[in-house]
């Protein structure tokens, strides 16, 4: 995807998502949330998706971020991009418009 919007001179920045990055952003969008500091969309199937996001708890003490089994979690994820970036320009708080 990245790749393609270069190539139509659209700025792309890409992003990497390992297990300690989701995380990160996982955690700062929550707190986002739960603070108010960030205006969800007014839509279904988003709003499903963030509530079937959930942490489990792995043997070996880490979280594991991910929507349930036959779910997606791609509006979760792009959500926690986007605010992530956001938040961390100039300490600016990103408020979604939709």
């Amino acid at each position: 995807m990245v790749d393609y919007l270069a190539s139509q001179d659209i700025p792309v920045l890409g992003a990497t998502t390992t297990a300690s990055t989701k995380r990160a952003i996982i955690e700062r969008l929550a707190w986002a949330i739960e603070r108010g500091e960030i205006v969800l969309p007014d839509d279904d199937y988003v709003l499903t998706e963030l509530e079937q996001f959930s942490q489990r708890r792995r043997k070996d003490g880490t979280y594991e971020y991910s929507a349930p089994a036959g779910m997606h979690d791609d509006c979760v994820m792009s959500i926690a991009w986007v605010y992530s970036r956001a938040a961390c320009r100039s300490g600016a708080i990103a408020e979604a418009i939709w």
